[in-house]
Formats: structure tokens, sequence, C-alpha cells
């Protein structure tokens, strides 16, 4: 008798203990989802600015690197 009344406070716990982890993983899960998300659009998000920064100073480079040449090549005829 004694075990029985043990084993079916066994059960009764382990019942509760799934009722709150199931408890659990349905407050904790979808929120957690939530939040990786975000910050996963944001992550993206920064490193799609950070490329297209890059590719408009790649491009100032470029267009500063043409106008120098230019202004080398119009002193040296000037020069002759």
């Amino acid at each position: 008798m004694f075990n029985n009344i043990k084993s079916d406070k066994e059960a009764k716990l382990q019942i509760n203990t799934r009722k709150v982890l199931k408890l659990f993983l349905l407050i904790f899960l979808p929120s957690l989802l939530l939040v990786t998300g975000i910050a996963a659009y944001i992550y993206y998000s920064e490193v799609k600015d950070a490329e297209s920064r890059r590719h408009i100073l790649e491009n100032k480079e470029a267009d500063n690197v043409d106008q120098q040449f230019q202004i080398i090549v119009v002193f040296k005829n000037v020069k002759e």
C-alpha cells in the first residue's frame, strides 16, 4: 500500500513535470523564434548596408583615381 501511494506521487510528479515542460516550451519557443527572427533581420540588414557602403566607397575611390589620372595627363601635356 505504501509503495502504491509512492508510485501515485511519482506519477503525479511526472504528469506535473510534463505539464510544466509543455507550458514552458509553449511560451518559450515562440518567444525564442521571434527574438531570433528579429536578430537575424537586423544582422542581415546591417550586412547589406555595410556592403552597399563599401560598394559606394569603392566607386568613389575609382572616380578619384580616374580624376587624378586625368589631371596628371593634362599637366603632362601642358609641360610638353
